[in-house]
């Protein structure tokens, strides 16, 4: 059930919070039993409505982008590639959001992260299961090769499974 998925990531995110020493807030919706994908892919917008939710504790929200900024273009069927003009759209006298990241690829992300310990311990990048890696859709692979071409992978054992990647 949702409630039960969103509970166990709970488990992993007030991990990640103690750890780092930071406050968290999390929000449980059941808008994907009625969200319909025969349309366009939300993106940043799923998310957004979210924060409106809880938008007097904001001014400013940052998103990370899937993409990079260059590669912006109105692709039907994935917002996600438009995600730094949705969000300027939805911004308002209240709360601004931003697209964050997007002016390097996954490469140099998967760099930039793979210096915290925390990320060794918790990263999770999988579109196919929401508490651990698969460790073999294109996310996971990705990633896994990101962290393969730097030399680095065997550090992220606890997060991937390192035999279907070889």
């Amino acid at each position: 059930s949702l409630r039960k998925e969103y509970e166990n990531g709970n488990k992993t995110i007030n991990k990640i919070s103690k750890e780092l020493n930071l406050p968290i807030i999390t929000l449980f919706s059941n808008e994907s039993e009625f969200y319909y994908t025969g349309i366009v892919n939300g993106g940043a917008l799923r998310y957004v409505g979210m924060v409106y939710a809880l938008q007097k504790l904001f001014s400013i929200y940052y998103l990370s982008s899937g993409f990079k900024f260059v590669d912006m273009k109105i692709k039907k069927g994935d917002s996600h590639y438009y995600d730094l003009f949705n969000l300027f759209c939805v911004s308002t006298k209240s709360i601004q959001f931003y697209s964050t990241g997007g002016e390097v690829g996954r490469p140099e992300k998967t760099s930039y992260i793979e210096k915290f310990e925390v990320v060794k311990k918790y990263l999770h990048v999988c579109n196919f299961n929401d508490t651990q890696n698969c460790s073999k859709c294109d996310k996971c692979f990705r990633t896994m090769f990101s962290l393969y071409a730097d030399g680095i992978l065997e550090n992220f054992q606890a997060v991937f499974d390192l035999k279907k990647f070889y």
